[in-house]
């Protein structure tokens, strides 16, 4: 067990831990929402970014390794299926992963 990923992240830390994230993942992922103005004020609160993700992780239900692309693949797929797949409220988390990830084509958590 993790346990700075449990002491920092609190609410996503079980969901990101199960599919084999890392607090460093989880934080690379925290700094892109945060980053996001979009997301920002959408989202409002820390507490939210972390529910955000979390929802995001677990309704992808992609383990680590290939996470990053896969939310590249969701974003090129369209609006339709990003609803369907992850639903309206998650829809800044997967936008602001997706500029984070595809800048670096391949892009690998830490």
């Amino acid at each position: 067990m993790d346990m700075k990923l449990y002491e920092e992240y609190p609410r996503v830390a079980a969901s990101a831990e199960a599919l084999g994230f890392k607090y460093e993942d989880v934080k690379v992922m925290i700094q892109a929402i945060e980053e996001d103005q979009i997301c920002v004020d959408s989202l409002g609160s820390r507490s939210m970014y972390e529910i955000g993700l979390k929802q995001l992780i677990v309704r992808m239900d992609t383990d680590r390794d290939n996470f990053p692309q896969a939310v590249v693949n969701l974003f090129n797929e369209g609006s339709e299926t990003i609803r369907e797949k992850i639903g309206v409220r998650t829809i800044p988390v997967l936008l602001a992963l997706f500029f984070k990830f595809q800048l670096y084509d391949g892009y690998e958590f830490p």
